[in-house]
């Protein structure tokens, strides 16, 4: 039920994207700040791994997806980008799903602005503001 060979593009330059969009608005104000915030998650990702471990998406055929899980060895680690306020710790529906069927040790929600730790069945969850990345 999980989907192999549909890629997810990702802009690595957000000013090229903006260019290309024409849209130099402030995040706050603009409709694809998800977009942006998983790009940024990305690019800091990419940064901080140094090929140290694999990062791929997941999506199965219910729509249910995972914007990045870093491979590492035999560890799968879920990251979500939320870039929204959060008043308490929370995952989506999609990462619950993710979760239940993996049970990774430890997952990462990033966020606008929030820290936070919960745990689902085994897996330790940190929230932590994208900027931190």
């Amino acid at each position: 039920t999980e989907l192999k060979k549909n890629p997810k593009i990702y802009f690595m330059d957000s000013g090229l994207r903006n260019y290309i969009i024409k849209n130099f608005n402030s995040v706050e104000n603009r409709p694809d700040k998800s977009g942006l915030a998983e790009g940024v998650a990305l690019t800091g990702l990419i940064n901080l791994l140094q090929d140290k471990a694999e990062i791929m998406y997941w999506r199965t055929l219910a729509k249910a997806e995972v914007d990045f899980i870093l491979k590492t060895g035999k560890e799968n680690i879920p990251v979500e980008v939320k870039y929204q306020n959060f008043k308490k710790p929370e995952i989506s529906r999609s990462f619950r799903s993710f979760l239940s069927e993996y049970s990774p040790a430890r997952a990462v929600v990033f966020t606008k602005n929030f820290w936070g730790e919960m745990e689902v069945g085994t897996t330790e969850i940190k929230f932590v503001p994208l900027c931190y990345l």
